[in-house]
């Protein structure tokens, strides 16, 4: 067999073994939305977050982009069982 088709057939198997490795891993680490891309309305979804709370966490959020889930205890209304149910679902 020629040196370039070996060649070929190589990097060809270290792709596909790279994808297989790496695929699972960022499902893992993807599975949730980001916070910093929900809407109002998404908000609204969880249980207690009304309109109001939903447009300060957003509002929050625009002015504070380095902001994780936690920091929204900054938002009045916000406390540690709101918190948790927005981490079930989002990602910081």
């Amino acid at each position: 067999m020629a040196p370039d088709k070996i060649r070929i057939k190589i990097l060809l198997f270290v792709l596909v073994i790279t994808m297989l490795v790496l695929t699972p891993i960022l499902f893992v680490c993807c599975d949730k939305p980001n916070i910093h891309n929900v809407g109002i309305e998404e908000l609204q979804e969880i249980n207690g977050l009304g309109e109001l709370l939903s447009e300060r966490i957003v509002t929050y959020l625009d002015n504070n982009p380095n902001a994780d889930i936690d920091d929204l205890t900054d938002v009045k209304g916000i406390g540690e069982g709101k918190i948790k149910l927005i981490k079930e679902r989002w990602s910081d």
